[in-house]
């Protein structure tokens, strides 16, 4: 268990990096587009 926790733990981290990153831009995206036609 400890071998695999420590085999996965890297892809886990760089994956839930990307998720977060990948996440607030759709999230800043959204909210531009949202203002945007709130403005208009």
């Amino acid at each position: 268990m400890v071998a695999e926790f420590t085999d996965r733990h890297p892809v886990v981290l760089v994956h839930g990096i990307y998720d977060t990153r990948a996440k607030f831009a759709t999230m800043v995206d959204f909210l531009t587009k949202g203002a945007g036609r709130f403005i208009a």
